[in-house]
């Protein structure tokens, strides 16, 4: 696309000079030279909120030229780009007044007397009040809301605020995705429209987040209807190669479709094989991402060709159901290796296995280990849990612990929350040039409190204590916290 569009930018300068009179001697000929300095056009902007202001300098200065801003939009699947103009001045004012999408920016300088230009583009992304921030899906009354926390202001209940009613039922899955989506403005075209689905135990919601539209509820989503509308787990696989799909668990019947294509997108007929599935493990951009099955504690692999999904046979994964309360997966998802963190309650034992794919052929290389613990261990009364380098951090009661896989499991209490509240999900940000960061969602009552942490040398910093600007709890609101996306 940049190569069609400097074509057409170069045919484009030509021809907007040719409607001036010649009246210059061409003294500089082929030898003239221009160039662009002060240009810094910003990566984001808020549609009808940002204003960008920008004045190039061009050299040489004692020239005159023709000036001409314009914008083209990407990721526009069948069709070529459309450049629009914004304005023939030098200096850009330009309250953005675009759609939320992902745009090119180009400007453009021509020499009035040789007609030799110089152009600049860069690519940027527009986002409406609703297309980044972090939402807290939370229940409500028996319901499902989000509550949106964004540098451009806080708005609470959304759903009902826009909608006059929040998501039927409590929330038991949410996730943010890009889809592709027909482009009513291009016949025939398509473009990725970012938005969040939604699962709780009477539906199931896609919401487009540009104008938070209901794109698709449950009775649109399947071309054969669940008799029963409880969603008992979702999960997105996204990121690994060109493959995205989502996964929802119905009455022990799974689900699946594929949302990189560009046909109905529903989900296909049901297996009957039991599910629950967690933790999306795949250790390169290319392999076949695992999943583990909560209600066999089985590991199964999705076939990222076909958007199926498979049991995968490890025969040393047998014999380690009795008693299994949950899987944590450690470790960097894009790393080569993972580990399987698998508590066993009844024979005070934790399974460590470490878990690798190959992207050729699907399978698992695995190492897996039982080591005797202390029954006195929290990690065997653990609630909610979140795995993060080798560390996992879970809550028992008000409580937050560590547990260090390297050290024998060693557990260290790190947070103790106030009297009477309880956790509700731990949600962590492994990457980033901030560092390693965990938030811890509690509630009293029917009020929630979320927590920010730094994680720092085996510590759990209070964001208030790395950021005067910062407080703790740094949310609060109505409800209960189940699910944080952070967009």
């Amino acid at each position: 696309m940049k190569y069609t569009l400097k074509c057409f930018m170069y045919v484009l300068c030509v021809l907007t000079y040719s409607c001036y009179e010649d009246k210059g001697n061409y003294e500089y000929g082929e030898d003239l030279e221009i160039k662009l300095d002060s240009i810094s056009f910003p990566a984001e902007v808020y549609a009808l909120l940002d204003t960008v202001q920008i004045e190039p300098i061009v050299f040489p200065v004692e020239r005159k030229y023709i000036y001409w801003w314009g914008v083209s939009v990407k990721n526009r699947v069948g069709t070529a780009p459309v450049l629009d103009t914004i304005c023939h001045t030098k200096k850009l004012n330009w309250i953005v007044n675009l759609s939320p999408e992902e745009y090119t920016v180009v400007f453009c300088a021509t020499d009035i007397e040789t007609g030799i230009s110089k152009y600049f583009d860069k690519d940027f992304k527009v986002h409406s009040e609703f297309t980044k921030g972090i939402y807290l899906c939370k229940e409500i009354n028996g319901e499902t809301d989000y509550d949106l926390y964004s540098l451009k202001g806080n708005v609470k209940n959304l759903i009902k605020g826009l909608h006059h009613s929040s998501f039927k039922g409590e929330a038991t899955g949410a996730s943010f995705i890009k889809i592709w989506h027909p482009d009513s403005t291009f016949p025939g075209g398509f473009k990725q429209v970012p938005s969040i689905l939604t699962s709780t135990t009477e539906g199931l919601y896609l919401t487009k987040l540009d104008d938070v539209t209901l794109l698709k509820d449950f009775d649109n989503f399947f071309y054969e209807t669940p008799t029963t509308r409880s969603v008992s787990s979702l999960i997105i696989i996204s990121g690994y190669g060109s493959y995205t799909a989502a996964y929802v668990c119905i009455d022990g019947f799974l689900y699946g479709q594929d949302l990189m294509a560009r046909g109905s997108g529903m989900f296909g007929a049901p297996k009957v094989t039991p599910h629950k599935l967690s933790s999306v493990y795949a250790n390169t951009t290319f392999a076949e991402p695992f999943l583990f099955n909560e209600l066999d504690y089985s590991l199964c692999f999705a076939n990222r060709m076909s958007g199926y999904l498979n049991y995968f046979d490890d025969k040393n994964t047998k014999g380690l159901t009795q008693g299994i309360k949950k899987m944590i997966m450690l470790g960097d998802a894009w790393a080569d290796n993972a580990l399987l963190v698998i508590p066993n309650k009844v024979e005070d034992e934790v399974t460590v296995g470490v878990l690798k794919s190959n992207s050729a052929r699907p399978k698992l290389d695995t190492k897996f280990e039982r080591i005797e613990i202390s029954s006195e261990k929290k990690i065997f009364d653990m609630e909610e849990v979140v795995g993060m380098s080798q560390v996992i951090y879970f809550s028992v009661g008000n409580e937050i612990y560590s547990s260090s896989v390297n050290n024998n499991f060693a557990e260290k209490l790190l947070v103790s929350l106030p009297v009477g509240y309880k956790v509700s999900h731990i949600y962590s940000s492994p990457h980033g040039g901030g560092g390693k960061y965990l938030w811890v969602s509690t509630y009293l009552g029917e009020d929630y409190f979320v927590y920010k942490y730094k994680v720092q040398a085996g510590k759990l910093i209070p964001i208030d204590e790395v950021n005067k600007k910062e407080k703790n709890p740094i949310y609060t609101g109505k409800g209960k916290v189940k699910k944080m996306i952070v967009i």
